[in-house]
């Protein structure tokens, strides 16, 4: 994070100078402009003398006027590299927020698949607990069917309908069972 802040710091320097160097150019260019339209070719100079020996002076007056100490050409590039740094730093910056966007998007797919993980281990726990109970209540049933001394007769009505709810809710148990482990 503190890396895009760099990068973000740099950027906002980077268009202030920019805006520095057009500021300079647009200001050059206005003073270009006023300075040729204050010197008419068509006058002359008071001695008679020619309008091209008092154009020469008045040129090199002209381009010192322009961009006090630097030549114009020499702000149009400055402003180039200016321009070319800040596309170069928007690069950047896009790259990172690729990457960290794609690092966000990993740590939310690892996330995911850790809580697939657990939750596929809660569930594989649960089936187990409910296959060692079903073993534990049939062996229990085989244990008194065995030990019964009423193997082959029928309950009667009343120990019947007692009787009944046990074995119904063992038979769900063994369904569940058989259906979570085969499935």
């Amino acid at each position: 994070m503190s890396t895009d802040l760099a990068l973000y710091e740099q950027l906002n320097k980077e268009l202030v100078s920019l805006v520095e160097h057009f500021t300079t150019l647009v200001k050059a260019t206005r003073e270009g402009l006023e300075a040729d339209e204050s010197t008419d070719p068509k006058e002359k100079d008071d001695k008679g003398g020619s309008a091209a020996a008092a154009a020469a002076p008045a040129a090199a007056s002209r381009s010192e006027r322009r961009v006090p100490g630097e030549l114009l050409e020499v702000v149009v590039e400055k402003l180039l590299a200016a321009g070319h740094q800040c596309i170069h730093t928007v690069s950047q910056l896009k790259k990172s927020a690729m990457v960290s966007d794609f690092a966000t998007l990993m740590g939310n797919v690892h996330a995911v698949q850790q809580r697939l993980t657990s939750d596929t281990y809660h569930t594989t726990r649960g089936l187990e607990h409910i296959k060692r109970d079903a073993e534990n209540l049939l062996a229990e049933l085989e244990q008194h069917y065995y030990s019964s001394s009423h193997k082959g007769p029928l309950p009667s009505s009343s120990q019947q309908q007692g009787s009944e709810a046990q074995p119904g809710k063992l038979a769900e148990l063994c369904a569940q069972a058989l259906q979570m482990t085969a499935g």
